[in-house]
């Protein structure tokens, strides 16, 4: 629900939430990563865009998805993100 109301920081804080009552969820990682990668596209969009800032939440995006791999390297979903 946070994501498509674009309430990025409550979406990210869920996910840490759950990702401390469960830290080998690849689908949680995975979730994540998802969210970060909303967030930077929702920037790229926007007339005076914050590269800085996309390009962190992409890295972030990406570490996201590599977490979700070191949990379940058949994780196919976080292999091709």
């Amino acid at each position: 629900m946070y994501l498509s109301n674009s309430e990025f920081e409550k979406a990210h804080s869920d996910f840490d939430t759950a990702i401390q009552i469960d830290k080998t969820s690849a689908k949680l990682y995975h979730a994540k990563g998802l969210a970060f990668q909303c967030e930077a596209d929702k920037i790229a969009k926007e007339e005076n865009r914050n590269f800085e800032k996309e390009d962190e939440l992409i890295n972030k995006a990406i570490q996201s998805f590599d977490e979700a791999l070191a949990c379940d390297q058949s994780f196919i979903s976080s292999m091709f993100h």
